[in-house]
């Protein structure tokens, strides 16, 4: 027959009769038989681990099981479980000694006493993995063999301390992340750091699972003075762990001014996870982080190098820095520094190798502990001679402590410096008992003077050569070294040296010349090794020696304005340096060229300057001052270079008359002579303008015959006359003659010859008479001729009849065919008449008996 239709889900009793029949027609007494029918399928749960806890420790997993009707066997434990793992995408079956990959095992239950199971094995047998995610699955089977069809699972993950056998630990752990390992720091205001429940990672491309941390503990310790922080202060007793704010990141807040300097700290750190069963995972590796509190500034910070003034071009600045000197130094970490230029207010960029307005600070090289010595290269080429650095590091400690060093200066000087000789002047000639000192100055153009030293030495002279040494005063020959004497050095640049008479030859030799040269060195050991003429090496010539001058022009007096002239004069290796003019005139007045009005002063002397000649041997003064016909006194006086003036000046006095003196003849004064021996006449230099003529010098004439188209000019009683022109020299000055012609020098030339005198004179400046036209005259020694043509002679005449006429004719001789000859010409014509009969004659109103007798 067909199965009946049971009641689903239904749990009911039903009774069976049951009878059978054969084919002939028996039939079997009924029997009953009497069952119940079930199809309610059983329940079960799990309990523990319960859904979603973490456990850390399972060996026994348990759970319940429940039936309506028919009940769930305990003797045959009809439950079964499946335990998965699944982590990864293969989920992987414990099959009660291992795990199978994709191989699906139901467990029977170790115990069961409804209405509940267990399922145990060792944990070994387990073999869980941390991190791993698992299910379990229960499933019941009633006695109506009704298999559980809704399941209940419990999915849970293991969290473990212990290292399970792929490694994996479910120990979380924290770490210290500030202060770092042994930080050396000088303020920490928290303690913090991070903590990680384990495991972590992937097992087959999937994320390990961890419960997480559920809270993080500190262990905070004074290791120096071996006490811990209660959390309000420090104590020699007792643990204290101190819970942090925080989880996987923490942090725990500190009281900066709780720590102690110089003091060795540890912390440690614990975390637990939220592990459920049997509860959290505790860390055990407890974390260890060491750190020291270090609040005081280095000690020792400086700028070594360079300093002070150097000449060599420094590649580096280098020093040191020290830290302070407690138990737990951190120690120098860092040292920079900064260069800058005080000329060029700008500071050196090292990366750049420039100069630039803003500071830069330069990290250092660090070289030794526990004094840490630093550089920075610096190019050679960075710096400038004459100027002055200022350097400055800043150096810190391990703990950020800093500290300044003090500013340290260093000058970069490679020019030597120089030295200048003052005294003496070089070439200068220096009079007795000078020069008394020697001096001079000395300038750098940045580090400054710090020794001058001299040389003085014998230019000429029988000791040529010698140096003179100050630390015996004494003259060293010249075959020994040079010598090098120091000097007394004062001010500051320029600075002034100087070798006092004290420490000078007691007395300087007339005629040498000497030689002072002066060296300088500076503070950066610069030492001046070129010398100049004139700077620093300076020749000077000792002369006692008096010069000497004199006056050459004028040499007499003047009829132009004058130009002063002399000879000057020195004694070598004198030399004369001036000459100087004073001028006096008549009234007793003086010339002054410099005065406040230039001119003439009355009573007060003044030397007016010459100029010198290019050899010192002339002198000269030019100056428009001359008035004529004024007297003045000329006195010169010389000085030589050495200052010594001339012992005693000389003196020349001068007219200057500019006009010119007058002369003429008297003698002869007739227009014709027939006998001269004498020529005179008169001249004069009488002043017109001034006080003073210079007065006559001499007077000359000139005795021309002009007769001829030649002129012929008388000579001397010797040569008589020639067509050379002659001036002769007359004998006498205001009243002159002139005796050197008489009739025989006139007769050379003949009767009938006209002669012209010039004359001229000259006065003692000079002046010179432009001559006149002269004075004329014939020399006449011819005499005249008269003819009487009347009556005729021998011839008879009535005295009544008016015919005895006297008459006739009459002239002069000589009558030369010559241009300008002449004759005196006739002066008169006497006539006597005689009466011859008793030779009486007529005087032009009576007969005398005196005969002749010419009317």
């Amino acid at each position: 027959m067909p199965d009946p239709s049971w009641p689903d889900g239904v749990i009911q009793g039903f009774k069976v009769d049951v009878r059978a029949k054969d084919k002939t027609g028996n039939t079997e007494t009924p029997h009953a038989v009497q069952f119940t029918v079930d199809s309610a399928p059983p329940e079960s749960g799990v309990a523990s681990p319960a859904g979603g806890n973490f456990v850390s420790a399972l060996s026994e997993i348990s759970g319940t099981c429940t039936d309506g009707f028919s009940g769930i066997s305990n003797a045959d434990k009809k439950v079964y479980i499946q335990i998965v793992d699944i982590t990864s995408g293969t989920w992987r079956y414990f099959n009660g000694g291992g795990w199978d990959a994709g191989v699906e095992s139901w467990l029977q239950v170790t115990s069961l006493s409804t209405p509940t199971w267990s399922y145990a094995k060792s944990e070994v047998t387990f073999n869980w993995k941390n991190g791993h995610r698992y299910i379990v699955l229960p499933r019941a089977e009633d006695m109506a063999q009704n298999i559980q069809t809704v399941f209940s699972t419990s999915t849970f993950y293991y969290d473990r301390n212990a290292v399970d056998t792929d490694g994996k630990i479910g120990e979380p752990n924290s770490a210290v992340g500030t202060p770092s390992s042994n930080l050396y720091t000088k303020t920490l205001t928290a303690i913090s750091g991070t903590a990680q429940d384990q495991p972590q990672g992937v097992w087959y491309g999937n994320t390990l699972s961890s419960a997480g941390i559920k809270d993080v503990y500190i262990k905070l310790k004074d290791d120096t003075a071996a006490k811990l922080w209660t959390g309000s202060t420090w104590t020699a007793t007792g643990q204290f762990w101190l819970a942090v704010s925080g989880k996987e990141s923490w942090s725990y807040p500190f009281n900066n001014s709780d720590w102690i300097n110089n003091h060795k700290y540890i912390v440690n750190t614990k975390a637990r996870d939220n592990t459920d069963v049997p509860g959290p995972n505790v860390e055990i590796s407890i974390s260890t982080r060491t750190f020291y509190i270090d609040q005081s500034s280095p000690t020792a910070v400086t700028v070594s190098a360079p300093s002070g003034n150097l000449k060599t071009r420094p590649a580096a600045v280098s020093g040191t820095a020290k830290d302070d000197t407690g138990a737990f130094e951190s120690g120098i970490i860092m040292v920079k520094s900064f260069i800058y230029d005080l000329d060029a207010l700008r500071y050196w960029n090292v990366e750049q190798s420039s100069w630039q307005v803003s500071v830069y600070w330069a990290t250092t090289t660090l070289t030794g502990a526990p004094v840490t010595g630093w550089n920075a290269s610096v190019q050679q080429s960075a710096w400038t001679d004459g100027h002055q650095y200022r350097m400055k590091c800043e150096a810190w400690d391990l703990a950020g402590n800093g500290k300044l060093s003090d500013y340290t200066y260093f000058t970069f000087d490679e020019t030597a410096p120089e030295s200048f000789v003052s005294v003496p002047t070089h070439g200068a000639y220096y009079p007795e008992g000078s020069p008394a000192s020697l001096s001079g100055t000395a300038s750098d153009n940045k580090s400054g003077v710090t020794e001058v030293l001299v040389r003085l030495m014998k230019k000429t002279g029988a000791s040529a050569g010698a140096h003179w040494r100050i630390s015996d005063k004494t003259w060293r020959p010249a075959s020994e070294d040079i010598v090098w004497s120091t000097t007394t050095l004062s001010g500051s640049n320029p600075w002034s040296w100087s070798i006092p008479s004290g420490n000078l030859p007691a007395a300087w030799e007339n005629g040498l010349s000497y030689l002072v040269v002066a060296k300088s060195k500076d503070a950066a050991n610069n030492e001046e090794s070129v010398f100049n003429v004139t700077v620093d090496s300076n020749t000077f010539t000792y002369d006692t020696s008096k010069p000497l001058s004199g006056i050459t022009n004028p040499a007499g007096d003047t009829n132009s304005p004058p130009q002063l002239m002399g000879t000057c004069f020195d004694a070598s290796p004198g030399n004369v340096s001036t000459v100087t003019v004073r001028i006096k005139r008549s009234g007793n007045q003086f010339y002054h060229e410099d005065g406040a009005t230039p001119g003439w002063q009355d009573g007060s002397e003044y030397w007016n300057k010459a100029v010198l000649s290019s050899a010192s041997t002339a002198w000269w003064w030019l100056g428009s001052i001359w008035n004529t016909e004024v007297e003045y006194t000329i006195n010169s006086r010389a000085k030589d270079n050495a200052g010594n003036w001339e012992a005693s000046f000389t003196t020349f006095t001068f007219i200057n008359d500019y006009e010119r003196p007058v002369s003429n003849s008297t003698a002869p004064f007739n227009a014709s002579y027939k006998t001269l021996n004498y020529i005179g006449g008169i001249a004069n230099d009488d002043p017109d303008i001034g006080p003073v003529a210079s007065g006559l010098s001499d007077v000359k004439l000139m005795v021309m015959d002009i007769t001829e188209n030649t002129t012929y000019y008388w000579q001397n009683p010797t040569l008589f006359w020639s067509i050379d022109v002659m001036w002769k020299n007359a004998t006498g000055l205001s009243e002159w003659g002139f005796d050197e012609i008489n009739d025989i020098g006139w007769k050379k030339r003949g009767t009938g010859h006209r002669f012209r005198i010039m004359t001229k004179a000259k006065d003692w400046s000079g002046n010179e008479e432009i001559p006149s036209a002269g004075f004329e005259f014939v020399y006449d020694t011819s005499t005249p001729v008269s003819v009487s043509t009347g009556p005729v002679n021998n011839t008879s005449y009535s005295f009544m009849s008016g015919q005895a006429i006297l008459a006739g004719t009459a002239k002069d001789e000589p009558n030369l065919s010559l241009p300008r000859a002449g004759n005196a010409g006739l002066d008169v014509v006497n006539i006597s008449l005689k009466d011859k009969s008793n030779s009486n004659c007529w005087t032009g109103s009576s007969w005398t008996a005196t005969s002749p007798y010419w009317i």
